[in-house]
């Protein structure tokens, strides 16, 4: 009986030790891959997590290139889920029975559009690209790209099924300047963005004004005048769109914008550019420009130097927002803000409307 039970034992410790080692010599393999979105565009920080029926057996984030790997997994098959915030939870299966590569999608719920303005032409530019990246707060070079794509012949853009959420959009093309724009939000659903004008790069020397307004009201004008080498003043606006080394390069009369211009070299003297609301004439045209809302962006040879906002319509009254001078001496330009609202009878005397402290009385080259 003894020698009965202690075969039995011996029996028992040896299936043990066998189902042991077999256990230690069943293979493991390594499981890896890409998480990307629609736009096919790698997705960084995903968390993605490996179960095995109910059971996680691990977890990783997927890196910058959107790259995330596991290994000493056993053969079997296996559910892979994915998450990032902005985005809907992805779940994958997936059978490991060797070295195993398996990317995943990943989908958001918003459907994105929107179009690019050339502001040399008023018109959409082909090939720019636009970028969204989260924002984290993080520096414009250490922002992780979310989405990319390339606007069509006509300058528009889309996407579907991307990520919602706070993003910074970068916009780029060759031989324009780079813009970025802060805070878009993109929600569940359509989104249909703004359209945003880049700019053409210049020349050192020259300076180039862009007015942008919203679709209310339909009409802004660019006003800018300036000496002349014969001493009078030039004025540059939608009915004489040239003038000795300037140029008013794009007028829109359909709302946004952009109105384009550009002065390609300085004279001594003073030059003064306003905004007049053609659409709305009375003293009540101020208030639609600072509403629409509107903006002014100057640029030289090295980018983007100044933005204006049209200010509250406290600050003076009437139809146009006399935005600033520049006062040119030698080499050197000095550009000064006015921001203020003063009243024009009519487009060809905006630069002559009464209302600036200093400017009250005009003759033909005063203005």
């Amino acid at each position: 009986m003894k020698n009965k039970l202690f075969n039995y034992l011996t029996l028992f410790i040896l299936s043990v030790v066998v189902l042991s080692a077999c256990k230690k010599d069943e293979p493991s393999y390594d499981l890896s891959g890409t998480v990307i979105n629609s736009t096919e565009t790698a997705v960084s920080n995903a968390v993605i997590k490996l179960y095995s029926a109910d059971s996680e057996v691990s977890s990783t984030t997927s890196n910058s290139d959107g790259r995330y790997s596991f290994s000493g997994i056993k053969s079997g098959t296996y559910s892979i889920k994915v998450t990032k915030q902005g985005y809907v939870e992805s779940s994958e299966d997936v059978s490991i029975d060797g070295e195993t590569s398996k990317n995943i999608t990943i989908l958001g719920n918003a459907n994105v559009s929107g179009r690019i303005i050339n502001s040399q032409t008023g018109e959409g530019l082909e090939n720019a690209t636009v970028s969204f990246a989260f924002n984290d707060n993080k520096s414009s070079d250490d922002m992780i790209i979310e989405i990319q794509v390339v606007t069509d012949a006509s300058g528009y853009y889309s996407f579907e099924n991307g990520p919602t959420g706070n993003f910074t959009c970068t916009i780029s093309a060759d031989g324009f300047t780079t813009r970025v724009i802060v805070n878009v939000i993109i929600n569940a659903g359509n989104n249909s963005l703004e359209q945003s004008t880049i700019v053409e790069v210049i020349e050192e020397g020259e300076l180039r004004v862009v007015l942008t307004w919203g679709q209310n009201p339909s009409d802004l004008d660019s006003h800018l005048t300036g000496p002349l080498a014969s001493g009078e003043r030039f004025h540059i606006y939608y009915s004489h769109k040239n003038a000795d080394n300037v140029s008013l390069d794009v007028d829109d009369t359909s709302s946004y914008g952009p109105e384009t211009v550009t002065i390609n070299n300085f004279l001594n003297g003073m030059y003064r550019y306003s905004i007049f609301n053609y659409s709305e004439q009375s003293v009540e045209g101020g208030a639609q420009i600072q509403t629409s809302p509107t903006k002014v962006e100057v640029y030289d040879y090295t980018g983007k130097i100044h933005t204006f906002i049209a200010p509250a319509f406290t600050t003076g009254s009437g139809n146009t927002w006399r935005v600033f001078e520049i006062n040119s001496t030698g080499s050197s330009i000095n550009i000064v803000p006015i921001n203020t609202y003063v009243q024009s009878s009519s487009s060809s005397t905006v630069e002559k409307s009464s209302g600036i402290k200093g400017y009250t009385s005009y003759n033909i080259y005063d203005f």
